[in-house]
Formats: structure tokens, C-alpha cells, sequence
């Protein structure tokens, strides 16, 4: 039998439990201190379990609570956001850091990589074979990275060119570039990159780098990135096929044919082409302009809700005979800032050509919003 917890007579004696010894004490309140009248007793009763968690799981009027959402899809713009938010994804792994490297000359990203090197993180790079200006520059790349502790592998030439640049943070993000690990491409180019946090994409990339790496054979068994030479040209020629109102595209060389034939076939359907960038040749309907700075991004924006960033460029070889890594998006905010960037860059190309006394064009309307699987004809005019 156990006695416990504290009782008052109201006055200046209080009974109090003896635990296990089954006794009650009495003790007065020493008579020379005086009494603080703001002290009160109150009784100590177990605490309950909130309301939530005693009523039933699966009662439908009981709701959790709202959590804020978390942003598995970011969209990096160069060179507005520069080098920092590669600079904080290498900073924050832990385990393992992969890497596709094709140009890396900028000296904060090689220190990144060393800092992640001393903290005990395994860094792996796979270097491109070959580049256009030849492969010595690489070669000297593989020997500053040996140096300063990264595992480094050299692409398979059995492409023409491994020419992706992504990376890999502790098989919990993803970043998919359309730029360089250099100062140039993101100080001084308009480009565009992706951070990833979905789980099958990652496992795709991961699976797509082990193979890489160890140069073994790669086939994707689903198309969660857009991997040339494997699926890129069926999944950019279904998003321009889809479209239904505006497709807004940044390419400096687009030249495949079958794709300049969907482009055509969409811009005499009455859909808004527009290109920043050059286009082989002139298509009716387009409205083409170059850009004013240096544009080093592979972009399409489908009708103001899909958006496509990589590596990737609309030319055959780019999307036959090379390894080039990208993604399709359609998270609202990213697609958004996107759309925006495009008016602001198309405005700046218009100032351009009205320095060269060109005919101008009105900026690229907002889509209205469309819904994609909706198979309703649109009623035809009688004659």
C-alpha cells in the first residue's frame, strides 16, 4: 500500500503521504514566517492523452493537423541565383555526393567538393571522355579531382558525347542542370536547372550513375527523367504535340527536322510558338528571336503548366547519339517564375531588334488554363 500526494487544513497544518511505509505526517508551518496569502494548493491530477489521439483513428470527423507542404520541386535561374544553391547542396551531404562533370573550372565548386571530401563524404565524379575542344582539358580535370580525394571515373566512348550535367546528394535530392560547373555559365549565361526531392526520379538517376560509372549498359526501365539517346525525342515530341495554346521554347540551335515539322504543324494550328534562341530554318508562324547575352539553356514551357529543363538541345545529335539528362515538371510555382522569366528575356530580345529597326512583337500572352484530357472536338464553322 502506498500513500502519496499533499493535503492542507486550511490553515497552518498539512498532511502529506509516506510513500510505501503506508504513514501520513503532519506538519505545521513554521510560525515566524509569514503566511504569503497569494500561494495557493492546487490538486495534481494525471495528465490525459489529447482528444485526437483517445478518439478512434479511422472516425472521418477526426482531421490532423495541416502541415506545411514541402517543396520537392525547385527551379534554379542563372544568373540570378548563381552559384549558391549548388554551393548549399554539396555543403549539406552527409554520405555520398555523384556527379556528372562535363566543364568545371569555378574554384568555390572544387572547394565544396574538398570540404565534403574532409568531413569523410564519398565524392564520385564521372568525367566526360571527349569534349569539342579536344580531351586534354579533361584529363587535367581528372588529375585535380584525383588530387584533392575524389573518386573519379572516366564516360564510356560508346557516345558521341556524355554531355549531362546532374548530381546527387545522399540519394535524397537531385539537382538536373542545363549548366556548366563554371563561373561563366552561372554568373553570365541565362540557363536554368532543377532540384529534385521525388523518390523515383532519384532512384532512376541512381540507377542510370551506377551504370554510368562502371560503364554498363543503361536502359531505363520508366521514364522519369528524359535521357537521350532512350526516350528525350518521344518525350519532348509529346510535349509539343499536347499543347493546346502556347509553347514557349529556349533552344540557340534548333535544328532536328522532326521536330521543326511538329513545331510547324502546331503554329498553323493557331498555337503560340515562340523561340528565344535560332532556329535552322524559317518556319511560318513562329515568331523567332536571338537572345541579347549568352543563352546556355534548354528550356519548353507548354502552355503555361509543363515545363522541360536540360541538357538537351532540339538537334539530332543531342537527341540520338548523346547522353544528355533532363526533366518534365508541372509544379505550379516553378512553372510560373518560368513563364515569367520567359516574357522578361522576350521583351529584352525585342529592345534588341528595335535598336536594329526590326518588326516588333507583342510579348507572349498568359495561357488561360486548359485541360489536357479533355478529348471534346472543337466545333467547326458551317459553310
Amino acid at each position: 500500500m502506498q500513500v502519496s500526494g499533499l493535503e492542507s487544513d486550511g490553515d497552518d497544518q498539512f498532511f502529506c503521504g509516506g510513500g510505501s511505509s503506508g504513514k501520513v505526517r503532519a506538519v505545521r508551518r513554521c510560525p515566524h514566517r509569514p503566511c504569503d496569502e497569494n500561494v495557493t494548493f492546487v490538486e495534481r491530477r494525471p495528465k490525459r492523452p489529447p482528444s485526437s489521439v483517445m478518439m478512434r483513428a479511422e472516425d472521418p470527423q477526426v482531421a490532423p493537423p495541416p502541415r506545411r507542404a514541402r517543396r520537392l520541386t525547385r527551379l534554379l535561374v542563372q544568373p540570378d541565383d548563381g552559384a549558391a544553391p549548388l554551393l548549399k547542396a554539396l555543403d549539406s551531404a552527409r554520405r555520398r555526393i555523384d556527379l556528372y562533370v562535363f566543364r568545371l573550372d569555378d574554384r568555390r565548386v572544387a572547394e565544396a567538393l574538398q570540404r565534403a571530401v574532409r568531413r569523410g563524404v564519398a565524392v564520385r565524379a564521372l568525367v566526360a571522355h571527349t569534349r569539342r575542344d579536344g580531351a586534354a582539358p579533361l584529363r587535367k580535370l581528372e588529375v585535380r579531382l584525383r588530387a584533392m580525394g575524389v573518386e573519379v571515373s572516366r564516360s564510356d566512348d560508346d557516345l558521341q558525347r556524355y554531355h549531362g550535367k546532374m548530381a546527387i546528394v545522399d540519394s535524397r535530392r537531385l539537382l538536373v542542370l542545363g549548366y556548366n560547373f563554371t563561373r561563366r555559365d552561372m554568373e553570365h549565361s541565362r540557363s536554368f536547372g532543377l532540384v529534385l526531392e521525388n523518390k523515383r526520379v532519384i532512384a532512376q538517376a541512381r540507377q542510370m550513375y551506377e551504370a554510368d560509372f562502371a560503364r554498363r549498359p543503361y536502359v531505363p526501365d520508366h521514364g522519369a527523367l528524359v535521357v537521350s539517346p532512350f526516350n528525350s525525342r518521344a518525350v519532348l515530341a509529346r510535349l509539343i504535340q499536347q499543347a493546346r495554346r502556347q509553347i514557349l521554347i529556349y533552344d540557340k540551335r534548333l535544328s532536328d527536322e522532326l521536330m521543326l515539322r511538329l513545331i510547324q504543324r502546331k503554329a498553323k494550328a493557331g498555337i503560340e510558338v515562340r523561340v528565344i534562341g535560332a532556329v535552322q530554318r524559317r518556319l511560318k508562324g513562329v515568331a523567332a528571336a536571338p537572345f541579347p547575352g549568352r543563352l546556355h539553356v534548354r528550356a519548353i514551357i507548354q502552355d503555361g503548366r509543363r515545363l522541360f529543363v536540360g541538357s538537351q538541345s532540339l538537334r539530332r545529335e543531342e537527341l540520338d547519339e548523346r547522353r544528355e539528362i533532363g526533366a518534365v515538371v508541372s509544379t505550379h510555382r516553378e512553372v510560373k517564375r518560368a513563364l515569367r522569366i520567359f516574357r522578361q528575356d522576350w521583351a529584352a530580345c525585342q529592345s534588341k531588334r528595335r535598336s536594329l529597326r526590326a518588326r516588333l512583337l507583342p510579348p507572349p500572352r498568359k495561357p488561360a488554363p486548359v485541360h489536357h484530357r479533355s478529348r471534346r472536338r472543337r466545333p467547326t464553322a458551317r459553310r
